[in-house]
């Protein structure tokens, strides 16, 4: 549980559609959301091995860190991008 946390939302995204790019925006806005583009290394467990368990049974099952070399945000999702309370992008990232 995160509690009163709230926690940015990171994109990597080549675009897509723009009508649900500006409707993602318009909902990361309402809900007063900070967005970053980037990519999550995981360390420990991955998204991709359902079963697996860290360690530490306490801790959350997939844990990572943000990193903005090769991230991008293009096409539509930028549209999107635009709905972010605060909005980083990293030197290495594009937009």
């Amino acid at each position: 549980a995160l509690g009163a946390r709230q926690l940015p939302i990171v994109v990597n995204s080549p675009g897509g559609n723009v009508d649900a790019a500006l409707q993602l925006g318009r909902t990361i806005r309402r809900a007063k959301l900070d967005i970053a583009v980037g990519t999550t290394e995981f360390s420990g467990c991955s998204p991709e091995m359902k079963n697996c368990r860290d360690d530490d049974s306490k801790a959350a099952p997939y844990l990572g860190i943000a990193y903005d070399s090769g991230a991008m945000c293009n096409s539509a999702c930028p549209l999107m991008f635009a709905g972010g309370v605060r909005r980083v992008v990293g030197e290495w990232a594009f937009l």
